[in-house]
């Protein structure tokens, strides 16, 4: 089960992500705003549902600490990963434009994750708020859905090999815009088969996809840790095609 903390308890001033949230201008200049919004803050087990797909919710969500994923279900069991969610990311972004109708995709804890959770009405409000606030959130949500639409390009028309190596290394510019890479070293909560579930690939077909990466020096995932050794030839993989 889901565990709430008390709010007061995690300061948002101290919030090691608030720079790189959809609300980052206002948590810079009045951070005791973003906590007075604050309604909860809940920790999560990993795997376990945070939203479920066809849920309503009043409630939106910034991801503190650990990972998450957007997913579809496809029938069968099976799943589309739709995006990783990283610390400072919001949770259902889609809710800013259509509000609490029913999310077309659930949310998932991918690692032990923390999530603070806002009114989603006011939360709205406060990120319309004209001024660098405004700005920001417009150009959040733009980038947003600009991924959107080159993934789903890239789809059907990139190697598997390609795909992969995108992915990776999209991770890692986020990772470390967080503040979350030490060198050429980052945590990793993603598996083999939550990789394959976003690239619409195989899970063996992801391993030996790695295993090529790794035996020419590129990278390698042991544990919970990913390293890159070489940046150029991993986007090199990308622009190939």
């Amino acid at each position: 089960m889901a565990t709430e903390k008390n709010s007061p308890s995690l300061s948002c001033k101290d919030c090691p992500f608030g720079n790189v949230s959809f609300y980052a201008p206002t948590w810079t200049s009045s951070p005791d705003a973003i906590q007075s919004l604050r309604s909860r803050v809940t920790t999560y087990k990993a795997r376990q549902a945070i939203i479920y797909e066809g849920e309503e919710s009043n409630l939106f969500g910034t991801l503190r600490q650990g990972w998450a994923y957007r997913y579809k279900n496809i029938g069968n069991g099976r799943r589309q990963i739709l995006g990783f969610i990283l610390p400072g990311d919001a949770m259902t972004l889609e809710m800013l434009t259509f509000g609490n109708l029913p999310l077309p995709f659930g949310v998932s804890a991918l690692s032990p994750a923390t999530i603070c959770w806002f009114p989603l009405e006011e939360m709205t409000e406060l990120l319309r708020r004209k001024g660098p606030q405004d700005e920001h959130s417009r150009q959040m949500v733009h980038g947003y859905f600009n991924w959107l639409i080159r993934r789903n390009s890239a789809m059907g028309h990139t190697s598997a090999a390609s795909s992969l190596a995108e992915l990776l290394l999209q991770l890692m510019v986020r990772l470390k815009r967080c503040g979350m890479v030490s060198g050429n070293e980052y945590d990793f909560a993603p598996t083999q088969a939550d990789l394959a579930d976003s690239l619409g690939l195989t899970t063996i077909h992801v391993n030996r996809l790695l295993g090529g990466m790794k035996r020419q020096g590129i990278l390698q995932i042991e544990g919970k840790k990913m390293q890159v050794f070489d940046k150029v030839q991993l986007r090199r993989i990308v622009t190939q095609g």
